[in-house]
């Protein structure tokens, strides 16, 4: 929450941090997006993408009603998880929004066989570095973005908002990757 004018105002950091975490990557033009999941982050995420100029979104979420919801509230595409699991390789970004692979050795959110080599496959989670979607990922020849450019993007847009200063967002990447047991690549 800000202040200023007299009038507060609540700002939702989660979408505008991934979108920035994701414009830091080479993206193909007029992407297709899948985001898996329909829950608050979801939300976030899907709407900054619109607000980005992104067109081609599309839903899924093990309750199909949630993912309707979701769409319709954010005009883009709801699909069943089992639709998005077949056309997994119509889709150029693939962003996993689920809690699905905070616990070891949980699992994916939903089948990775169709996933198409060169893809962009994001997960939000950054701790652990690597989930399981993501390794699925990168065995299906897709780059893998893990969640800690959202982490840290998210929370130096609050920051800035509350100070107005600018933090150096590599550095803490940087550190939380190292941190976290990985190795960071300046960008």
């Amino acid at each position: 929450v800000t202040f200023r004018g007299g009038k507060s105002v609540g700002w939702n950091t989660d979408g505008d941090g991934f979108v920035r975490s994701l414009a830091a990557n080479p993206l193909p033009e007029n992407p297709k997006i899948l985001v898996i999941g329909a829950g608050g982050a979801a939300r976030g995420i899907v709407f900054a993408l619109k607000r980005a100029g992104f067109s081609d979104v599309s839903v899924a979420n093990r309750t199909y009603r949630r993912a309707e919801e979701l769409a319709h509230a954010a005009g883009c595409t709801a699909v069943t998880m089992k639709e998005a699991e077949l056309a997994l390789g119509q889709y150029n970004i693939l962003i996993q929004t689920t809690s699905v692979g905070l616990a070891k050795d949980e699992g994916l959110p939903l089948s990775m066989e169709h996933a198409a080599a060169g893809s962009l496959a994001a997960d939000i989670i950054y701790n652990p570095l690597e989930t399981p979607f993501l390794k699925a990922a990168k065995e299906k020849g897709c780059t893998a973005l893990n969640g800690v450019g959202m982490f840290v993007y998210q929370g130096a847009i609050a920051f800035e908002k509350w100070t107005g200063v600018e933090p150096d967002t590599d550095k803490m990447i940087g550190i939380i990757t190292e941190k976290l047991g990985g190795n960071y690549v300046n960008r």
